[in-house]
């Protein structure tokens, strides 16, 4: 096993040095000995990304600045505050606006550099373990229009490392109309009735679910902004019956 993996460093290295890839956030060639890790994005980089600002809402993740555990839209009367949300809470691993975040976000969706994925899945996969450990993951559904334009669905490709690295159990319940419009052009009003009817359940989903339905599972999606579609996602879940709805995403805007 040593020598296979004294082989496997060794050829990394050797392309390294033959093939240099450029770092995904400050651009540089990335030489042999400064690779963080299984991804392009360079020790300096990768150890330089900001750790999400604390102290942080129960609910929905945003930072507090003066409020004590709730944010001020979460503590207004009713389900999930003024925002009405169907899960319980949304954990974000980083903030949108932090220096980095963004552009790796950016790169790995928009300049397809799928191997971002492996360094995004283990920064999520930590925060799984830490709060939900062994409880299954629910992908949110691609939109059919950005699958043909990225080429990839970006958050099933998380689920895949995220099971390949930690073995955690993933289960596409969902899937989503194409008929809607791009979310991230609208508000939270009409986010929401952009969304209404448009999340259902997969036709497989009763494959997934023979050995029954589990009381608690994670949403899992990239960028948490008003929740609306998260939202949409759990009330789903809930109506397949699902007791209990978390949701993990990689940034909040």
């Amino acid at each position: 096993m040593n020598i296979l993996c004294f082989l496997y460093a060794a050829c990394g290295a050797a392309l390294d040095f033959l093939f240099p890839e450029r770092c995904a956030l400050c651009g540089s060639f990335i030489l042999p000995g400064r690779r963080a890790g299984r991804y392009p994005l360079c020790r300096v980089c990768a150890d330089g990304l900001p750790s999400p600002r604390t102290p942080r809402c129960l609910v929905c993740s945003r930072p507090l600045i003066s409020e004590k555990d709730l944010c001020m839209d979460c503590r207004r009367p009713g389900q999930g505050g003024a925002n009405g949300f169907s899960f319980e809470c949304n954990v974000s691993v980083f903030m949108y606006q932090d220096p980095g975040i963004m552009e790796l976000i950016i790169s790995y969706k928009g300049r397809k550099r799928r191997s971002l994925a492996v360094f995004l899945a283990s920064r999520l996969l930590a925060e799984y373990r830490l709060r939900w450990n062994g409880l299954p993951v629910v992908p949110v559904p691609c939109r059919a229009a950005s699958l043909k334009k990225r080429g990839f669905d970006q958050i099933a490709l998380l689920c895949r490392e995220m099971k390949r690295r930690g073995g955690v159990r993933i289960l596409p319940l969902l899937k989503r109309s194409g008929k809607t419009r791009e979310q991230k052009t609208l508000n939270r009003k009409e986010r929401v009735r952009n969304l209404a009817g448009s999340v259902y359940p997969a036709r497989r989903s009763r494959r997934y679910l023979k050995n029954g339905v589990p009381e608690r599972l994670v949403l899992l999606d990239d960028i948490f902004t008003t929740g609306a579609t998260t939202s949409a996602c759990a009330r789903v879940l809930k109506e397949l019956g699902v007791k209990e709805v978390y949701v993990l995403t990689l940034a909040l805007d």
